[in-house]
């Protein structure tokens, strides 16, 4: 029974923790001191759940961003062409350029990382 309730435990430590809170917060959220908290945050496989439960909130907050991104897009090129105010045309024209040229970054970021791990993979 004990094992299952530091698993319950564990489990809500790892929310909170992942969520932003504070040690003190997770710790008073998750029903154990803050001194257990810390030690559980020693623990690497611990630390491991944290950090995999952190991964998969990145990744729905991801996936939810970009089935919005279209619409976002689609909106951006109204506010550009349409938009009655020069500001609100200025400004959707300042975002889609800024985003243009942050994407190219990326993909060119992307391309060197690809061509260094294929680099380290041959040797």
């Amino acid at each position: 029974m004990a094992g299952s309730g530091r698993h319950r435990a564990d489990e809500t430590l790892i929310a909170s923790l992942a969520t932003g809170a504070s040690i003190k917060e997770a710790a008073a959220q998750a029903d154990v001191g803050e001194r257990t908290a810390f030690r559980r945050l020693n623990d690497p496989t611990f630390r491991q759940q944290l950090s995999e439960a952190k991964r998969r909130m990145l990744e729905a907050a991801s996936a939810k961003l970009a089935s919005s991104a279209g619409a976002a897009c689609e909106e951006l090129d109204r506010l550009l062409k349409k938009a009655k105010s020069e500001s609100v045309r200025l400004a959707a024209a300042r975002v889609i350029l800024e985003q243009v040229l942050r994407m190219r970054d990326l993909v060119d970021i992307n391309e060197r990382l690809e061509a260094l791990e294929r680099e380290v993979k041959s040797v």
